[in-house]
């Protein structure tokens, strides 16, 4: 297939959030690959309205593929060029922002000897007429267009526009049309460029959560929270365009994750956020249902806002003792000097818990370079680590990543979609088979040190 084969345009494809911003993801109805001609693909496909309406079944030639009439192409070709349909994807494009509307759109691949082709489809519902006033702003305002990579490694860009009737109708200046195509362009060369040199992600997100759930969840708590919390936050001296929006998408991965222990249903869970700073992560989870409180060293203003439903305390937490048997889970968003003991208090208390490191904090509580210093425990460590780490964050990582084993706890790692460069999060919710008194021995001599 070539480059518009290449990981480039299925990520493209898959993800087109990665190309226009205001599309959140897109929701594939199906995907189907093909490896017969498109004549024999119509048979094989004739109980399905939903693809076949997309395709034209005009008459034609014996040389000319209905799916490239279909395509806009009107010269037939001979056999060795005729082009064969390999896969047939709808999709809805899923906007950001709930005021705009999604838009369903057919997407087909097409090889020949001496091309490849990609055709994107805009689908009108029933009933809706074929006009540009009826594509959301996101959308280009053309019937169709395709990417086409011919052997000579040129790429290229194909629009059918809307006929002349309604180009009155058309509201974009010509400039800004050609800067959209420039940039669709530039982009999906980038994207290929990329591939044919091997890029392969570096993070990979929704390992533990699916992504569309998070999405769902997080957009009903932005609606519900954001607004009046942003307005409420002039007496902190945080930025609230980072803290609310990254509690909300935290509170959205927590009560996902959550569903996960009860085969996605919702059950209110208990819970204590060790070191909860403002508090608003307790408000949220307190307000979806769950059961908990948030304790942490020094009070709040913006803790007087939230009401008596949202539990918060001031007092210190005392590692060495904590416990807290009534938690199902213990959070520890950024917990500083408490990170290390969050497994241990997690634990005692028989839960579950997720952290979120961010200061670099031993068990003595004092700062160190987890880059320079290797991590000292008085026992042997379950697993060594010794492969050289350059980020002093991901290093502290792989340092409570071995603390969480040396307790009992099998670690879990999510790269969370949070506003932060330090965005990932170790969850402990299963048991390691070894046994107790080992683990309580070394917590005893952690104790000690």
């Amino acid at each position: 297939m070539g480059i518009l084969d290449c990981h480039g345009l299925r990520l493209w494809t898959a993800e087109p959030n990665c190309v226009v911003p205001p599309i959140l993801r897109a929701d594939v109805h199906f995907d189907l690959f093909l490896l017969t001609p498109p004549s024999e693909y119509l048979v094989s496909v004739s109980a399905r309205p939903d693809i076949v309406d997309s395709i034209n079944t005009s008459s034609h030639s014996d040389n000319e593929t209905p799916l490239l009439k279909h395509s806009g192409i009107s010269s037939a070709l001979s056999e060795e060029e005729a082009g064969y349909c390999i896969r047939a994807i709808r999709r809805t494009l899923v906007p950001r922002q709930k005021r705009d509307t999604p838009q369903v759109q057919d997407i087909f691949y097409f090889r020949t000897v001496t091309e490849c082709r990609v055709l994107h489809i805009a689908v009108f519902g029933e009933g809706i007429e074929e006009s540009p006033v009826n594509l959301p702003f996101y959308y280009p305002k053309v019937l169709k267009f395709e990417y086409t990579k011919e052997d000579s490694a040129k790429i290229s860009i194909n629009i059918k526009r809307f006929s002349s009737q309604y180009l009155e109708l058309i509201s974009e200046p010509p400039s800004r049309t050609e800067y959209i195509w420039t940039r669709l362009l530039k982009t999906l060369i980038k994207f290929a460029i990329g591939s044919e040199a091997g890029y392969t992600k570096r993070v990979q997100h929704d390992l533990l959560v699916e992504k569309v759930q998070f999405q769902d969840t997080y957009s009903i708590l932005k609606d519900k929270y954001a607004n009046e919390w942003i307005e409420k936050w002039k007496d902190e001296n945080t930025d609230p365009m980072k803290f609310v929006f990254e509690d909300i998408l935290i509170a959205a991965f927590l009560i996902e994750l959550w569903k996960l222990d009860d085969s996605g249903e919702f059950r209110s869970k208990n819970f204590v956020d060790v070191g909860c700073g403002n508090g608003l992560l307790v408000h949220i989870l307190t307000k979806e249902g769950h059961v908990g409180f948030g304790v942490d060293i020094a009070k709040r203003k913006i803790w007087d806002l939230f009401g008596g439903e949202t539990k918060l305390v001031e007092m210190v937490v005392e590692p060495s003792t904590a416990s807290y048997l009534q938690a199902d889970w213990i959070i520890g968003n950024h917990p500083d000097e408490l990170t290390f003991w969050i497994p241990i208090i997690a634990h005692r208390s028989n839960a579950k818990f997720i952290i979120l490191p961010c200061c670099f904090h031993d068990f003595s509580g004092a700062k160190y370079n987890p880059s320079l210093s290797p991590l000292s425990l008085p026992f042997p460590l379950p697993e060594q680590h010794h492969e050289k780490i350059a980020s002093r964050y991901h290093a502290y990582l792989s340092h409570v990543e071995v603390v969480i084993k040396s307790i009992g706890y099998i670690p879990e790692k999510e790269t969370l979609r949070i506003p932060s460069t330090k965005n990932v999060c170790l969850v402990g919710r299963s048991r390691t088979d070894e046994d107790l008194t080992i683990i309580n021995d070394r917590i005893a001599k952690i104790l000690e040190n």
